[in-house]
């Protein structure tokens, strides 16, 4: 499966801002290709309990999201979800994920779109607890280090582990870095 790394709609100046909501718009077709739909719940590579858009229903935080997302994770649990659940799912984990990414790279606002994009898409993958592992990955983010950035996104086991996500992930990168030389 071949899966491509889609540009926003329109396209905006590097500087440009861009509101939440739409990099949340733009971001969800993405992370729902890599994650694919399953409306019952799975054991994923890791062995969590998982539902909809790879919502993990082991984590301690799951109560939380399926309540922002006005779910009920037990009725996940037994019965699975809808598409339309699993979206406003995906809706509520990519919120959660921008908060992680933001918090965790303090010049995320003012970054390209596509080094948000990427950025926010690992969040929402890893969850803010592994990207704060990614410390090299931040801090060259933080100088505007892209090619740097994306070296260090081969140089993880998460790379090793995505596959298509990863690769699609860091050829979106590295073609920032070059085009920001």
């Amino acid at each position: 499966m071949d899966v491509t790394f889609k540009m926003p709609a329109t396209p905006r100046a590097e500087s440009s801002p861009i509101s939440d909501d739409e990099l949340i718009g733009q971001v969800a077709p993405l992370t729902s290709g890599f994650e694919g739909f399953r409306a019952k719940p799975y054991k994923d590579t890791a062995g969590n309990l998982t539902v909809g858009y790879g919502t993990n229903l082991d984590s301690p935080s799951a109560k939380n999201l399926f309540s922002k997302a006005g779910l009920d994770v037990n009725k996940a649990r037994k019965n699975g979800v809808s598409k339309s659940e699993a979206e406003a799912l995906l809706k509520a984990g990519l919120q959660v994920g921008l908060s992680d990414a933001k918090a965790l790279v303090p010049n995320f606002d003012s970054l390209p779109i596509e080094a948000k994009q990427v950025i926010l898409d690992m969040s929402y993958n890893l969850g803010g607890p592994k990207l704060e592992e990614f410390e090299m990955f931040r801090e060259a983010l933080n100088r505007n280090d892209f090619a740097t950035a994306a070296a260090e996104m081969v140089n993880s086991k998460w790379y090793r582990q995505t596959g298509n996500r990863s690769r699609a992930l860091v050829s979106k990168m590295k073609a920032l870095s070059q085009r920001i030389r």
